[in-house]
C-alpha cells in the first residue's frame, strides 16, 4: 500500500493480526467515510451482481461495524499534526 486508501471488511475480527502495524494504522471509518463506502459497495453490486456486496447492503447497520479504514502511518501522523490543539 503506497499512500492509498483501504477499507477492510473483517466480520470475524481476524484480519488485524495480519496487518503490519509498523506501517499502517487501522481505524474505524467515520460517518462520512461510511457514506462513501456504502456508495462504492452499491455501485459494485449494481455492476457485478456480487452476492457478498448484496449481503453487506442487506444488513448495512451491522456490516458497517465490521469495516476498518487502513491508512499508512505517515498519513495518520500528518492528519494528527494538522488538527493538533483542536478539540
Amino acid at each position: 500500500m503506497t499512500g492509498g486508501e483501504l477499507f477492510l471488511y473483517d466480520p470475524g475480527d481476524q484480519a488485524l493480526d495480519r496487518l503490519n502495524d509498523e506501517l499502517v494504522l487501522p481505524v474505524r471509518p467515520d460517518e462520512i467515510e461510511l457514506v462513501f463506502l456504502r456508495e462504492l459497495i452499491v455501485a459494485h453490486h449494481e455492476l457485478t451482481g456480487s452476492a457478498v456486496a448484496g449481503e453487506i447492503l442487506e444488513d448495512w447497520e451491522r456490516s458497517a461495524g465490521a469495516f476498518w479504514r487502513v491508512a499508512p502511518r505517515a498519513e495518520v501522523a500528518a492528519i494528527e499534526q494538522a488538527h493538533e490543539g483542536t478539540a
